[in-house]
């Protein structure tokens, strides 16, 4: 008797990968419309080459035609055990398959719900399966691998460093941001140079850089700013100092700081950068965070300056983590009701450090807040 998996495929593939993996079956049938064909086909290709398969196409809502199709591979797999994946696809096929396969005296049909838990319907039960960070992020054809920074790479060094950098923007938030927050033009030279000088708006105030020389030696950043006392000058060395002080890196440093203390964080990788996607720009996640079962994206800014700051970080989302995953935006300033607004309307949860009257806000309302949500099933 052979093990026969029979799997709906739909727009989101982390439920059929699931299904096929956690079941281990002899072969596999792949039912697909015209417009996921090429999911199977990735499916198959990608990821279960070694399996004997077969790719049926169905229509997609005719429901004649999916009773004689579902009709044909319960007679065909008769004698078989079969596992009947029921998660993805059109609703017809879902519930013509449920009710045909229901029948089958040997057939697991069976649902993955957007927190990996597999739900048995001949066995009334559920279990959750191991979560891969990297396989989920594969799935929607995203490899990230060499391009993120493990948050365990960052020493107690440079966390102590990101603290002083965070209280010399308190002394002089307009040079420091004048010599921090870099052009397009600025962010190339500082990619592409192991060390250099940018200055303000005249030759003073100015910050040289200096990128370690390899993993065992410090960076080190020179800033010159105005102060109450005239000059003031700010020495710093880490290993990972220039990434911290350019482009807000010492926020997003203090924010993965925080949300390791959160019970749910299994693993955090920080400067996610994804590779092109058709009508998605090359984008870069300041944090993601696996939880053991989705992944949390995370936007780290002191404050939302543009509206489209969030329509670009809801597409980052829905197109590189897919349907089940969520999405958290951190300020450092109290968000305006706008910003909070459209976030809501895309479900992204938010949280800002600071309340209106600029006062810390307790961290445990946030951990508080991705308990009661990081569960919860995402609208589609």
């Amino acid at each position: 008797m052979a093990k026969v998996h029979i799997t709906l495929v739909g727009g989101q593939p982390p439920p059929v990968y699931i299904g096929i993996d956690d079941s281990k079956p002899d072969s596999i049938i792949y039912i697909c419309s015209d417009t996921s064909k090429k999911e199977a086909e990735r499916m198959k290709s990608e990821f279960f080459s070694l399996v004997p398969s077969e790719i049926i196409e169905a229509h997609p809502v005719d429901f004649n035609e999916i009773f004689l199709l579902a009709e044909e591979l319960v007679e065909k797999f008769d004698a078989d055990e079969l596992i009947v994946n029921v998660t993805s696809g059109t609703k017809p096929w879902s519930l013509i398959f449920f009710k045909v396969f229901s029948r089958h005296p040997n057939c697991n049909i069976i649902f993955i719900d957007q927190n990996n838990y597999v739900w048995s319907f001949s066995g009334k039960k559920k279990y959750m399966v191991e979560f891969n960070m990297d396989i989920h992020l594969k799935l929607y054809g995203n490899c990230i691998e060499n391009n993120y920074k493990e948050f365990s790479a960052f020493t107690e060094e440079d966390k102590e460093i990101a603290a002083e950098i965070e209280n010399i923007r308190r002394s002089n938030y307009k040079d420091f941001n004048s010599l921090t927050i870099l052009s397009t033009t600025q962010s190339n030279i500082l990619h592409n140079y192991n060390l250099g000088i940018f200055r303000g708006d005249s030759s003073f105030p100015y910050i040289e850089w200096e990128k370690p020389k390899n993993k065992n030696q410090d960076g080190s950043v020179l800033m010159v700013m105005y102060s109450r006392n005239g000059e003031k000058e700010y020495e710093l060395k880490s290993p990972h100092v220039v990434d911290l002080v350019f482009n807000s890196g010492w926020f997003e440093l203090k924010i993965a700081i925080i949300l390791s203390k959160w019970k749910k964080s299994k693993e955090i990788r920080m400067n996610c950068r994804f590779p092109f996607r058709q009508g998605i720009d090359k984008n870069e996640v300041d944090i993601i965070i696996n939880t053991g079962n989705k992944l949390l994206f995370v936007e780290c800014k002191t404050q939302i300056s543009q509206p489209t700051d969030i329509d670009k970080f809801h597409s980052v989302v829905k197109g590189y983590g897919g349907m089940g995953s969520k999405a958290l935006f951190v300020t450092d300033a109290t968000m305006n009701d706008m910003a909070k607004n459209k976030c809501n309307e895309y479900d992204i949860l938010t949280f800002s450090l600071k309340d209106k009257d600029n006062r810390p806000v307790d961290l445990n309302l946030l951990y508080d807040m991705l308990d009661a949500e990081i569960l919860k099933i995402n609208k589609r």
